[in-house]
């Protein structure tokens, strides 16, 4: 078939890059897992493709994405700014942007997010959620190349408010050893349409279709729902 001849045609030339963003995609065991993962892996198993995913610090996997043609990135929050920047193949992960602060922290109440500008917010670099808050002219936002190395400040009172989803909060507070109850969560707000994979600009729109198309049939065969199924 014509779809899976294009693809196969450039296999060699994809990269797939990811960063540890769990739940979405992430290391357990030496193995690439998570939701979002799962799905990139259907998509490339519709295809007939074997291609490698590499776990890279966001940074570094949002710079290839945009420097490099036939790299294939996720889990990226689609958003205005960015819009240009990819050619986008769909949805692989929901999840929105939540402000944190210890349990401890009782002096910390926040009514809107323009009441979060007084305080240390850590954040991690890159990320389409920090992007917005600089947008937004917020002065005090800390930036690091891992999301979870502001589980550490935060405990340790460095920052004030930790900015992450969810899903992707609690999971990381119990991998290194706190319960979620350590936090709670003081504010959340909307950035962007949710997770995405997207290929870089200079990918040749026949692939981009071959992916599209594939992930249409894996949601059309029932296999993203019980992949999502999988992590509710």
């Amino acid at each position: 078939m014509t779809f899976k001849f294009v693809a196969l045609a450039s296999a060699s030339s994809i990269q797939i890059v990811a960063d540890d963003f769990p739940p979405y995609n992430y290391v357990e065991n030496g193995k690439i897992t998570g939701v979002s993962t799962e799905i990139v892996q259907a998509v490339l198993e519709e295809l007939g493709l074997d291609v490698e995913i590499k776990i890279y610090p966001w940074v570094r996997a949002y710079d290839l994405a945009l420097k490099k043609e036939n790299v294939l990135i996720f889990t990226i929050a689609r958003s205005p700014k960015r819009e240009h920047l990819f050619k986008w193949i769909g949805p692989v992960g929901e999840y929105n942007a939540g402000l944190f602060v210890l349990e401890s922290r009782a002096d910390v109440q926040l009514d809107s997010l323009d009441d979060a500008r007084k305080y240390n917010i850590g954040a991690t670099a890159e990320d389409v959620r920090t992007q917005y808050l600089l947008e937004k002219d917020f002065v005090r936002v800390q930036q690091v190349p891992k999301n979870e190395l502001n589980i550490g400040k935060l405990v340790k009172g460095r920052i004030d408010l930790w900015l992450e989803n969810e899903l992707t909060a609690y999971h990381l507070l119990k991998k290194n050893g706190y319960d979620k109850s350590l936090v709670r969560k003081v504010f959340e707000f909307e950035v962007g349409t949710g997770g995405y994979m997207a290929f870089s600009n200079e990918t040749s729109d026949l692939m981009v279709n071959d992916f599209k198309q594939a992930l249409k049939r894996i949601h059309k065969k029932g296999v993203y729902e019980a992949i999502l199924q999988g992590y509710r």
